[in-house]
């Protein structure tokens, strides 16, 4: 799975996922271990990805919790603080 971090999130239930070097638009239907409300921009999540209708759209989308492990592309997410 890639990671990234939430780009910004829609009252409408859809949000954008900023991975390392792409926007990813996702519904709320494909988040897994989280509710739609929970979610916060900058986020730190991981999510699968494919191109539909020419355009990225997430296929899975779960946040990561920063303290279970070292991300791969942690640049992208040093402005979001992991608490303890």
């Amino acid at each position: 799975m890639r990671q990234g971090k939430i780009r910004a999130l829609s009252p409408n239930g859809f949000g954008l996922i900023e991975g390392k070097d792409e926007v990813v638009f996702f519904p709320e239907v494909v988040l897994k271990d989280a509710s739609f409300e929970s979610l916060k921009e900058r986020q730190p999540v991981e999510y699968e990805a494919l191109v539909v209708g020419g355009r990225k759209e997430a296929i899975s989308v779960r946040p990561f919790d920063c303290r279970q492990g070292i991300l791969s592309q942690a640049s992208i997410l040093d402005d979001f603080p992991c608490s303890a």
